[in-house]
């Protein structure tokens, strides 16, 4: 049971009804987590900004969609799986390529690379050998694109804690950690 309440979008306070607002102009829905989250205006416009930053960087939506994926099986948060898996779907992302990142896994070798190291970060609580930021090098990342990959991971800890803590109520169609994709999900 979700244990802090959604803020009302009809009764918030004006800055959080302004953030809600260019939110779901941007994406066309709010969500449950967003709504929690506005309990704080503060956080939301802090967490609003960290996703725009991402849409200035080098790192494609796919390559961002798959961390969210492969972090959400590690962390277990079936909030973020049923939202990666949401709009994955609707950005063209297969359902091959969904379950390989899951295990952090990927067809494309530069891909792969990242999810692996996405997923040494969270096992080690950030902790990573040399060898492993090198790894990156020689996969083609340069190294605006290791702080970008490392954002994205910093932002997908922040959502999958929030959402295992507040136990967010799920308001996309449900994926299970323990289950594959299902083939309604899939394209």
């Amino acid at each position: 049971m979700q244990t802090l309440k959604p803020i009302d979008p009809s009764t918030a306070s004006a800055k959080t009804k302004k953030l809600l607002a260019a939110f779901e102009q941007l994406r066309g829905r709010s969500s449950n987590m967003l709504r929690v989250v506005a309990q704080s205006p503060p956080i939301l416009e802090a967490y609003l900004q960290f996703n725009r930053a991402f849409e200035h960087t080098r790192m494609s939506t796919r390559l961002r969609g798959l961390i969210t994926v492969a972090m959400a099986q590690l962390l277990g948060c079936e909030y973020m799986l049923s939202v990666a898996a949401a709009v994955g779907t609707r950005e063209g992302l297969s359902s091959e390529e969904f379950e390989a990142a899951r295990n952090a896994e990927s067809h494309d070798p530069k891909i792969a690379q990242a999810l692996r190291f996405a997923k040494r970060m969270v096992e080690n609580h950030g902790h990573v050998e040399a060898s492993e930021v090198a790894a990156l090098h020689e996969a083609g990342y340069g190294d605006e694109e290791i702080v970008e990959l490392i954002g994205a991971i910093a932002l997908n800890l922040f959502r999958n804690y929030f959402n295992l803590a507040v136990q967010t109520e799920i308001d996309f169609p449900l994926i299970r950690v323990t289950e594959p994709l299902p083939k309604a999900a899939a394209r």
